[in-house]
């Protein structure tokens, strides 16, 4: 089950939690995509269930392509 975190146009998932919970019954994953701004806000993703943790450092001021190379962070 892939959840994004906010979402693009900033909505909080306030289900997440739930929407874990079926996906782990089911035998899946979660994998949530997190602003890393909206850490420091909302509980983090592991909080509510999130096996898979990605996202994208642009937020933090890093230009998206420094030395031709994407960056980003994740926990499994």
């Amino acid at each position: 089950m892939f959840i994004e975190n906010p979402s693009y146009l900033g909505f909080v998932e306030t289900n997440a939690a739930e929407i874990a919970s079926i996906a782990h019954k089911t035998g899946a994953l979660c994998v949530v995509y997190a602003d890393p701004i909206s850490l420091g806000v909302i509980n983090p993703p592991v909080e509510y269930g999130g096996d898979i943790v990605c996202g994208d450092i642009q937020p933090l001021g890093i230009h998206n392509v420094v030395w031709r190379r994407a960056w980003g962070f994740h926990r499994h």
